[in-house]
């Protein structure tokens, strides 16, 4: 098959594309299907046919990676301008402090950890035989009352 061909064949169709955009938005392959506008009628099915479709699922997985780059540069960006204060010589002393403040938030420094200490093991493992029953019985007895 011709080069040319196979990248016509691979391209994905102005409805298809709208397909993609849409189930992004919400991950509802019927909806998505409506809003590209097709039949609302056979919209459960086309929405499973083309979510198997190898290039509707590449074109998915292309969006989400350029959404995660998107928030991973937002992030580096506002990360960079809250150091960028943290560090400026003519920042008030309330902007420094805030600004580190927000850095020590986003690197969990201030989160206030709770350290749980179990015991491991059974703790009817002292008890013998008839401890246990005794305490199965008085169970019962308890649950009777009840």
């Amino acid at each position: 098959m011709p080069r040319a061909e196979k990248s016509k064949r691979d391209e994905l169709t102005f409805q298809q594309r709208k397909f993609v955009n849409e189930y992004l938005k919400h991950g509802i392959g019927r909806n998505a299907c409506i809003s590209a506008g097709y039949s609302e009628k056979s919209a459960d099915s086309m929405a499973s046919q083309l979510l198997k479709l190898p290039k509707i699922k590449k074109a998915i997985e292309a969006k989400e990676k350029e959404f995660e780059m998107a928030a991973i540069i937002t992030k580096e960006k506002i990360l960079s301008e809250i150091l960028n204060i943290a560090e400026d010589k003519e920042a008030t002393r309330s902007e420094k402090l805030n600004a580190l403040k927000l850095l020590g938030q986003h690197l969990a420094m201030f989160t206030d950890k709770q350290i749980v200490q179990t015991e491991k093991g059974n703790p009817f493992e002292n008890l013998s035989d008839e401890e246990i029953m005794k305490m199965a019985e008085e169970s019962q007895r308890f649950k009777k009352q009840g």
